[in-house]
């Protein structure tokens, strides 16, 4: 539905439309003196052919020349001649602001507004867009509350070289099942500090759990909603940070990948998506590839990865998600 116009926008098409008629006038002026000045030319050349008297033949050792006809210099219109209703009389003449006043008249003579409409109305619907790779809302999380209320057993330590944090007890000591979820949860987290401390808390507790399954086994199923969440926010940062954290815990002890295999269903879809989301050819020169941030290319990692730790029925369950998968394992 076409919204109404502002007061000043009607003004303007109000005067447009004036100049516009104006301009029409003028022509039809034009064209009437035009055709008049012809229809005397006409007129005067057939008189003249009657009364021209008959070629007389020429003497022995004479040509005849036919006398020349003077030619007609076109007419020419200047701008002293335009009516002073055309020209803005508070505009400066040779202005710029004149200048580009007449280059939008011009415009707009050439396409008017009923013309743009019936071109409008002509062109075929190609349907809606679908939207698959656009994002999604992030839905909120407790991991900037948290950090605010001073839950987390963390924070942060400024250094010259670069932040980093700071634990109140050996990480071993603490409770796995209740702050890795917080901690992956908050890779969703966009603003800073709490996306560094997010990302940076949960890598340190999965590298310091290797070699201790115990610590990541109990609380997998915890860990599959925030990656799923994660994932489906479609934005290509918190994705690939959701691929990674994935990453690091399937590499983080023995026994991960296959206890992911049933959770599949739940993580593969958004893969599917993003699984030929390459911006190159295969390029190692490339920078997406080079810096690890080309998304097709983390997706393709992560698949890999996880039929070459999920045991002898990964493949099955990631061909069935993601169709296009290859297998890596010869």
């Amino acid at each position: 539905m076409r919204s109404l116009p502002a007061h000043g926008d009607a003004q303007e098409l109000a005067q447009r439309k004036q100049l516009l008629l104006q301009q029409m006038a003028l022509l039809d002026e034009r064209c009437s003196s035009t055709s008049s000045l012809l229809a005397k030319k006409m007129r005067a050349s057939k008189s003249r052919s009657l009364a021209a008297p008959e070629p007389q033949p020429a003497a022995a050792g004479e040509t005849y020349a036919a006398p020349r006809r003077r030619r007609e210099r076109p007419t020419t219109f200047h701008r002293a001649e335009l009516p002073s209703s055309i020209v803005n009389p508070r505009l400066k003449r040779g202005g710029e602001a004149e200048s580009l006043r007449m280059r939008q008249l011009l415009r707009k003579t050439v396409k008017s507004q009923e013309f743009e409409e019936a071109v409008r109305e002509r062109r075929p619907f190609k349907g809606p867009v679908a939207g698959v790779f656009r994002k999604t809302k992030v839905e909120a999380t407790m991991f900037p509350i948290r950090y605010r209320r001073g839950e987390l057993p963390c924070s942060i330590e400024h250094r010259g070289s670069g932040n980093n944090l700071s634990w109140i007890c050996p990480l071993l000591q603490l409770d796995y099942e209740h702050y890795l979820p917080i901690f992956l949860d908050g890779i969703r987290c966009t603003e800073s500090p709490y996306q560094f401390v997010a990302r940076q808390g949960f890598d340190e507790l999965i590298e310091e759990a290797k070699g201790f399954p115990d610590c990541v086994l109990p609380c997998l199923p915890d860990l599959i909603k925030p990656i799923r969440l994660a994932l489906n926010t479609k934005d290509p940062d918190i994705v690939h940070a959701a691929l990674r954290a994935l990453q690091k815990i399937v590499l983080s002890n023995y026994g991960v990948g296959e206890a992911l295999v049933p959770f599949y269903r739940q993580l593969l879809s958004v893969m599917n998506l993003f699984f030929t989301k390459r911006q190159n050819l295969g390029d190692a020169i490339f920078y997406g590839q080079r810096k690890g941030t080309d998304l097709g290319t983390a997706v393709l990692e992560t698949l890999e990865l996880l039929e070459k730790t999920g045991g002898p029925n990964a493949f099955v369950n990631i061909k069935y998600m993601v169709p296009a998968y290859e297998s890596c394992v010869q």
